[in-house]
């Protein structure tokens, strides 16, 4: 199944709920419920067998400043954090500092969303390339955050704008498409 079938699939599914597209989430516990559970079908597909390397990392809670989402690798090596709002918008890659019984930074990727067919697509992709990606060479992260957001910041609302440099200086028109998979 294509990712674009699948998130039309769930979409379709999850669109027959009555607190649909679940923006009343922090006091309507069905809506909470059905946002952990909707992007827990968008990891567990995007990741696939790999999913089974990760497990819940913090507590959520039907509070505006909690993730609806959050899973760490097993290994500890990366961790993925996704938070809903209504206007959504935002995505990155950072690195987390080590607390003091942890022997490793962790890679980490954040991603701010609203249900929208685009941005699902986006974050299926992202969270799927990041679940596999080979992070230990010195620039991989960046270089990983640099092609999500080549690809996806037209997703999240960004068509001209990198939301992590500033304004394009080019305006990313030389940048070949190609090659890149369809988001």
């Amino acid at each position: 199944m294509t990712p674009h079938l699948f998130i039309d699939t769930l979409l379709e599914k999850y669109q027959q709920a009555p607190s649909y597209p679940f923006h009343d989430w922090v006091e309507n516990p069905v809506s909470f419920y059905a946002l952990i559970n909707l992007w827990d079908d968008i990891f567990k597909a995007a990741a696939g067998k790999v999913a089974l390397e990760f497990v819940a990392a913090n507590e959520l809670k039907q509070d505006p400043d909690s993730k609806v989402y959050s899973v760490v690798h097993d290994g500890m090596s990366r961790i993925m954090h996704v938070s809903h709002d209504a206007e959504g918008g935002l995505f990155f890659l950072a690195e987390s500092q080590p607390s003091p019984d942890e022997d490793a930074p962790l890679d980490r990727l954040e991603i701010i969303s609203d249900i929208s067919r685009p941005q699902l697509l986006a974050s299926f992709q992202m969270l799927r390339e990041f679940a596999r990606a080979d992070l230990s060479a010195p620039d991989a992260r960046s270089a990983l955050e640099q092609d999500f957001v080549i690809r996806f910041k037209s997703a999240f609302g960004y068509p001209d704008f990198d939301p992590f440099q500033g304004p394009s200086i080019d305006g990313n028109d030389d940048v070949d498409h190609s090659g890149s998979e369809e988001a």
